[in-house]
């Protein structure tokens, strides 16, 4: 036994299984036959109504694509650091600037076709892309031109396995990589920022309230809001 969590009603006990994954078993009598916390072992009886797969715990998995890692440090703290710690979420941060092929680690270049400005070439983007990329994965462009994020779609999002998160610098990103790699595009609100890093932050903060495990559910029916 690992852990235990104290979710308002009954209690959550995290148990390993043989390889190692963790299972969350509900603290109810029909279940748990036996407690011996000093030994930190537990005697289950998994009853027809209780299917085992609906306790198994995953941790939510964001992948971050950024130039600018280090500015990710306050998910470090506070709830979300200890959801990270629980392995309610896997936080990575992936430095886009690493795949470039560039001996000063350039990522820029004029737009495909013309055009002002300067964006991120998609040689980069794409060879960050791959490097975790997953059949269960939805990209993510934080980008001002997408849809505007409501409470629905942290909602929604919350139910996927794994995002990855795609912020955008200088005019943006190359068209031809985000038509290619690119699910979703989402905004944080009508007003200019210098990146995608903050609304990427505001993103997994809202969706990792609604993690199983992250708050308890009389935290998240509360409605509070910033």
């Amino acid at each position: 036994m690992d852990d235990i969590f104290n979710t308002g009603g009954n209690d959550i006990y995290v148990v390993k299984d043989g390889l190692g994954k963790q299972i969350l078993l509900p603290g109810i009598p029909e279940v748990l036959k036996n407690v011996d916390l000093e030994k930190g072992k537990i005697t289950v009886h998994l009853i027809p109504r209780f299917n085992v797969i609906n306790f198994v715990e995953e941790e939510m998995k964001f992948d971050v694509l950024t130039l600018f890692p280090e500015m990710f440090e306050p998910l470090k703290t506070s709830i979300i650091g200890k959801a990270v710690e629980k392995k309610l979420l896997d936080i990575n941060l992936i430095d886009i600037r690493e795949f470039s092929k560039d001996k000063h680690k350039k990522v820029d270049d004029t737009p495909y076709g013309g055009g002002a400005g300067m964006v991120m070439k998609p040689d980069v983007v794409y060879d960050a892309y791959r490097s975790v990329k997953s059949n269960k994965a939805k990209v993510i462009y934080m980008s001002p031109q997408g849809k505007t994020l409501n409470q629905k779609k942290v909602e929604d999002l919350s139910k996927e396995d794994h995002l990855i998160i795609l912020c955008g610098h200088y005019e943006g990103i190359d068209q031809r990589v985000l038509d290619k790699i690119v699910d979703e595009e989402i905004s944080i609100g009508d007003y200019v920022l210098t990146g995608g890093e903050i609304p990427a932050m505001v993103l997994i903060d809202s969706v990792s309230r609604y993690v199983e495990g992250v708050l308890s559910k009389n935290s998240i029916r509360g409605g509070k809001f910033f």
